[in-house]
């Protein structure tokens, strides 16, 4: 099984590639962040290698990322790369690992979460979490959103 990882270069790529390296009958194949946050979706579609599954790390897992004065760079790296990731993989038919945040729920629920609690984001990093989180379920693709 061939597996990208996007984004190998963070701790949760760092994490997943030496996960795949350990897995009998994986190839892990490492891909950075370098570039990706800005690639339309065709240029995405031809970067991405043949694969079974993308893994997207590219993304920030801190709220604090979503500070002001980093909006528009956290906003470009966890939607609208996320955004093109999706519809890349959706065009070629590779399943999509997204991962979410616990911050598009409110947090007034005293038990865990589920997929089918109603989201309520509080601040920006939530609400720009959840809508990656709609689009790459928009895309048709095959998916799977953590």
């Amino acid at each position: 099984m061939n597996i990208v990882i996007l984004g190998a270069e963070t701790i949760l790529g760092k994490a997943f590639l030496e996960a795949g390296r350990a897995a009998p009958d994986v190839e892990p194949v490492a891909m950075d962040a370098t570039g990706m946050l800005l690639a339309d979706v065709n240029r995405m579609v031809q970067a991405i290698p043949d694969a079974n599954v993308v893994v997207n790390c590219i993304n920030d897992l801190d709220p604090a990322a979503a500070d002001p004065a980093n909006r528009e760079h956290f906003t470009a790296m966890n939607l609208h790369a996320a955004q093109n990731i999706a519809q890349a993989c959706s065009r070629r038919r590779i399943k999509l690992v997204h991962f979410s945040s616990v911050h598009v729920f409110d947090g007034a629920k005293q038990k865990p979460y589920t997929e089918r609690d109603t989201p309520n984001p509080l601040n920006h990093f939530g609400s720009v979490k959840l809508a990656a989180d709609k689009q790459v379920r928009a895309t048709g693709g095959p998916y799977l959103v953590v």
